[in-house]
């Protein structure tokens, strides 16, 4: 049996930036641009250089240095990483951000963040619906909503410092930081329902 390597995933948290990087559990948080940073330095060591097909492909989703990236371990036979893998590494990552979305709201109680929060690009999509409005002359009007999540979200060095200070958040952040098959049931019940 091949030997288990330990890799990281890594994915975009939609509308959240960190003022440095933040171990959550297992994963870790890092500020916007970090990973660019570490994909740019790794392909201009390769020699011979990737076709820029490639290159943009790596760098596409990181590009505008705008949001927080969250990395997960993982162990991998080989050195591929598999289907099954990747998706108990985005359950790894929603879990965290579960987690991170109630110290948001233990944090600012008395305001509604329905619309102000973050997480993986296909769990906060957000659009903007234009209409048009005409009258019985053809003149017309028009105006846009915002569907979704329309404000991004920022944890502070002060932030960060509370969530390990709050005796509930390290009782999460224990569970979160155990292996998944290592959960025990009332572990288990801190996952994000789906």
């Amino acid at each position: 049996m091949p030997r288990r390597r330990r890799r990281f995933i890594h994915f975009v948290v939609a509308n959240l930036t960190v003022t440095r990087p933040w171990r959550v559990g297992r994963a870790t948080l890092f500020p916007a641009g970090r990973l660019l940073d570490q994909v740019e330095a790794e392909l201009a060591r390769r020699d011979p250089a990737l076709p820029e097909a490639l290159i943009d492909q790596y760098r596409s989703g990181l590009v505008d240095r705008k949001w927080a990236t969250i990395r997960v371990p993982v162990l991998v036979s080989g050195d591929g990483v598999d289907e099954g893998t990747n998706e108990e590494a985005r359950d790894a990552a929603r879990d965290v951000i579960a987690v991170l979305r109630l110290f948001q709201r233990a944090r600012l109680r008395h305001f509604n963040l329905d619309r102000q929060t973050f997480g993986l690009a296909q769990d906060i999509g957000s659009i903007v619906e234009q209409r048009w409005i005409t009258d019985a002359r053809g003149r017309l009007g028009g105006g846009w909503q915002v569907h979704g999540i329309m404000a991004h979200w920022a944890f502070k060095t002060a932030d960060m410092q509370a969530y390990r200070a709050d005796p509930r958040f390290a009782y999460l952040d224990t569970a979160l930081a155990t292996a998944d098959g290592d959960r025990v049931d009332w572990q288990r019940g801190a996952r994000q329902p789906e």
